[in-house]
């Protein structure tokens, strides 16, 4: 593989991780399809591990651009990485709200039985 190859991974790591920024913006995310995401750009950040082990060194026009690509890619997970800890924060939050909404219910009183029968078996 030659670096051209490398430069072209990387765009594909920048798309997927483009993606990874829209769905983590929607309001319902879809983990599935997240999962996905991950796993891809997994894949390619392993052949990407893989041209460097074996390959030449790149030119310096090829080492400007992957640099320039590396730093997008790294804002893109940066702020993918914000969004998600902002949506756990959010959750952890809702959760905390409705475990003091159930603790607060416990003091209520508890509705009186309004009707009934007892049914007597011993005789």
């Amino acid at each position: 593989m030659s670096r051209e190859s490398k430069l072209e991974l990387l765009k594909q790591m920048y798309r997927v991780t483009q993606q990874m920024v829209d769905i983590v913006q929607q309001d319902e995310i879809d983990d599935a399809v997240l999962t996905a995401l991950f796993e891809q750009r997994q894949k390619l950040m392993d052949k990407i591990d893989e041209l460097d082990a074996t390959g030449s060194p790149p030119s310096p026009e090829e080492a400007q651009a992957i640099k320039k690509l590396l730093q997008e890619i790294q804002e893109l997970n940066a702020s993918v990485a914000k969004t998600l800890e902002n949506k756990l924060l959010k959750a952890k939050n809702f959760i905390k709200r409705l475990q003091k909404s159930k603790k607060a219910l416990q003091y209520l009183p508890r509705p009186q039985q309004q009707s009934g029968a007892f049914i007597d078996k011993k005789k």
